[in-house]
């Protein structure tokens, strides 16, 4: 649906009729609609996942090697059960937020790179603009990400546990790229905008806690988004030759 939206509106925006800025601006706005209009799908999956990516690191941490199975089903029935519906679009406004600022940034640098990289064979150009793209895309999101996380995994505390989520929270887990506490889920008093949560995570851990994990990021999504985009072209291709 993404990849649909997406090539619809950069069609209606980038139209030979539109200003020479509106046709040359069409990847941005145009990655923007197509992020939009996903969201009320990606963010339940979204905080779904970052809930079981937060419990396996606790049940590791207290089980050794025998981890009990964490399952997306059961995780969202606690959710749903424990804090309602709602707790499955925890974040929704951040989310929207860096997934939009994600896929224009995204967009606009592939549109451009593959322009540069016209002369070069249709099958190098995807896969360049993908990483180049998906690396930039990855670069200037993160921070929001870090803060997202945060947010959707907080989870309101008892005054009695508060303290003991406190000292539990002192150590920070370095294999983690955005979860970032071992053994205790973030204290919600600390994440409940998204300015304070920033400034919580600015105070207790410091400026480089908002680009932690960034080269495991970028070795892991450049492949991602080379192959995702060859992809697209090759059924972009193959549905033109066809009209």
């Amino acid at each position: 649906s993404h990849m649909i939206t997406y090539h619809f509106a950069k069609g209606v925006l980038g139209d030979e009729n539109r200003p020479a800025a509106v046709r040359a601006s069409s990847p941005f706005a145009a990655g923007l609609v197509a992020e939009l209009c996903s969201l009320p799908l990606y963010v339940p999956v979204d905080v779904i996942s970052q809930r079981m990516q937060m419990q396996t690191t606790q049940m590791n941490l207290n089980h050794g090697s025998q981890i009990p199975t964490t399952t997306a089903r059961r995780v969202a029935h606690e959710l749903v059960s424990s804090q309602g519906v709602r707790a499955l679009y925890r974040g929704f406004g951040i989310t929207a937020v860096e997934f939009s600022i994600g896929s224009a940034s995204f967009w606009i640098t592939y549109e451009y790179v593959k322009h540069y990289c016209r002369d070069l064979d249709w099958r190098v150009s995807p896969l360049l603009s993908g990483t180049c793209a998906g690396a930039l895309s990855t670069i200037v999101t993160l921070p929001i990400d870090v803060v997202k996380t945060r947010i959707q995994c907080a989870s309101a505390s008892s005054p009695s546990s508060s303290s003991a989520s406190a000292a539990a929270s002192t150590t920070i887990d370095p294999r983690a790229d955005s979860l970032s506490h071992v053994g205790t889920t973030p204290a919600l008093e600390h994440h409940r905008t998204i300015m304070s949560s920033a400034r919580y995570i600015y105070r207790t851990e410091g400026a480089s806690a908002f680009i932690r994990g960034v080269i495991p990021k970028l070795l892991s999504k450049g492949p991602l988004y080379a192959a995702s985009m060859f992809v697209y072209e090759l059924v972009l291709n193959a549905s033109l030759r066809d009209k």
